[in-house]
């Protein structure tokens, strides 16, 4: 249960005790059915604790930390390699010891500070998560190499002590919003979400902290929420959709979502997926209509609002508005990937006028690259290539993007050229016939894909033009034979390119079975399979198994091999 609607259900029940007498008395029959393990604890939280400083503990504790800063206080470790079944599978190892009871000591600092919470000497709690969070522990290397560093996380992850982190991180934001007023407490508690201990607690987890409730909550969110928009960083969207979702609901988001569209273009997601799951079609249609409207064409993550959008048009029976925002998909992230949904969408779809949704997606790419050239000097620059990816950012269209859209459009011309650029027969890994010599069976082939070799030759096609069934979308499979009936190829073209694909499949076959290279005879058993299929789709008369017969025959010595092709027999 949600931390508010399990705290309004207790306000509820406690509304129903009308005097003190029926308070103690839930409280010892609640006491009464106690394990004997928990009660302990349960004496605990109902002591009424005095305040007492622990200013003393926090003179120590940051003497302790002015030691190991500076190197007074250290770890030791020692570096080897560790082989796997290959010389190319090695790793470096380093291992830890703690001589000088850094993890000890630690553990029994940070009980301090959980203590000092307890006692309510919120400053000097929150002064010692502080001091102990930014701690860096260099390990000195025993053969005299480069010493290493160590922060809280790191000594829990080598075991050198062992900490309960999501409760040192939610008493760190409780004892600091004691500790501060507003405004000062915003950005205090902002400060500590650019920490990795941090990245999967909220303010949910600060409120159910420590033993008193805390004060001015609405008033906190209130401030919170006007310093959140301002920011712009990995986790301000995320702290966003709490705080707004905890004093609104859903509604509250959507109403944020609007307001901050292209700031925090990830509340408008959260939104829509919430009626995605709930299958609220109609709203998930006309809200996410909206937000087309309102994201910038050229943010990546409007995408996802499009294509869930589509979704909901699709539920509804309005093949126009899905058709309408799969073009809008397109125009925020040109993948083949989303070409092929336009294209494969059902009723509404076609290709009259796909020349203008090509047309808009380059131009917006051409806008992207001038504005990055403008950035390439100074501050921009720099921040464009070294920081991390943020939901605001835009797409680059790739040259494997490119590709696939030729592919799509029944370009044949575009994918045979691209394949006859490699000419050997081995090394395909990472070049283009790898997946272009897949389409181009594609292209030919005249059945509905049932073969196991075709269905392979899919999947690299699939894989290739990043197609993922997402937000309740059809198969793959489904789709892409929706798309080939749209293709047409003259006759004369057909033979030609199956003349090449039987040369260049005879060849790769060739060089890796008669190579050896018996991890990669899972591959020429694909494809030769695969060709023997199409040519059977084509007319020929026991086509695949000729083919099949033909590779076996060749080699004859070559169990492995054989094993493969019995795969696609």
């Amino acid at each position: 249960m949600e931390f508010k609607l399990f705290m309004n259900s207790v306000e509820e029940n406690l509304s129903l005790i009308k005097t003190e007498e029926e308070l103690r008395n839930w409280i010892r029959n609640y006491a009464r059915s106690i394990p004997e393990e928990e009660r302990g604890s349960f004496l605990e939280q109902i002591q009424i604790r005095k305040s007492r400083s622990h200013k003393e503990i926090l003179q120590e504790l940051t003497d302790w930390c002015a030691k190991i800063e500076e190197g007074e206080i250290t770890l030791s470790c020692s570096g080897y390699e560790e082989y796997g079944e290959s010389w190319w599978d090695r790793d470096w190892v380093t291992e830890y010891e703690d001589p000088m009871g850094i993890g000890a000591q630690l553990k029994c600092y940070y009980e301090e500070a959980e203590q000092a919470v307890y006692d309510r000497d919120y400053e000097s709690a929150g002064q010692m998560y502080w001091s102990l969070g930014v701690l860096n522990i260099t390990a000195d290397d025993v053969y005299g190499g480069e010493p290493a560093e160590l922060g809280i996380e790191e000594m829990v992850s080598e075991n050198l002590v062992s900490l309960n982190l999501k409760q040192i991180a939610s008493l760190t934001l409780y004892s600091t919003y004691q500790a501060y007023e507003l405004p000062e407490r915003i950005p205090k508690l902002y400060g500590f979400f650019s920490w990795h201990m941090f990245e999967n607690i909220g303010i949910e987890d600060m409120m159910s902290a420590g033993r008193e409730p805390l004060q001015e909550i609405n008033e906190f969110l209130e401030a919170w929420i006007t310093y959140l928009r301002e920011q712009n960083d990995s986790y301000t969207s995320r702290l966003l959709i709490e705080a707004v979702t905890f004093r609104g609901g859903t509604e509250g988001l959507l109403e944020e979502a609007k307001r901050t569209a292209n700031q925090h273009p990830r509340l408008y997601i959260q939104v829509l997926e919430q009626f995605l799951q709930d299958g609220a079609w109609n709203r998930l249609r006309d809200e996410g209509m909206e937000a087309l409207r309102r994201m910038n064409r050229n943010m990546e993550i409007r995408d996802m609002a499009a294509r869930m959008t589509a979704t909901a048009a699709t539920h509804t029976g309005d093949s126009k508005t899905a058709v309408e925002a799969l073009k809008e998909a397109f125009c925020s992230k040109p993948t083949a990937a989303n070409y092929f949904r336009i294209l494969t969408c059902g009723d509404g779809c076609g290709r009259d006028d796909m020349k203008s949704v090509l047309e808009l997606a380059e131009q917006m790419q051409q806008e992207q690259k001038e504005r990055q050239k403008q950035d390439n000097s100074g501050e921009g620059y720099v921040r464009y290539h070294w920081r991390g990816p943020k939901e605001t950012d835009s797409y680059r269209q790739t040259d494997q993007d490119r590709l696939g859209i030729y592919f799509l459009d029944g370009d044949y011309e575009a994918v045979w050229r691209e394949c006859r650029k490699t000419k050997n027969a081995l090394g395909w890994t990472g070049k283009f016939i790898s997946e272009g010599v897949p389409m181009l069976l594609a292209f030919l082939c005249e059945n509905d894909f049932k073969g196991r070799a075709m269905q392979a030759m899919l999947s690299d096609i699939k894989h290739y033009i990043g197609y993922e069934e997402e937000y309740e979308e059809p198969e793959f499979a489904e789709r892409f034979l929706f798309w080939k009936k749209q293709i047409v190829i003259p006759e004369n073209v057909k033979k030609e390119i199956l003349i090449y694909l039987t040369e260049t499949i005879d060849a790769r076959v060739e060089a890796i079975v008669g190579g050896s290279h018996r991890g990669s005879y899972y591959k020429a058993a694909r494809l030769g399979a695969a060709l023997g299929e199409v040519e059977e789709s084509m007319g020929k008369a026991h086509g695949k198994a000729e083919r099949v017969s033909k590779y076996l025959a060749e080699f004859p010595r070559h169990r492995a091999f054989k094993q493969e092709m019995k795969a696609y027999m």
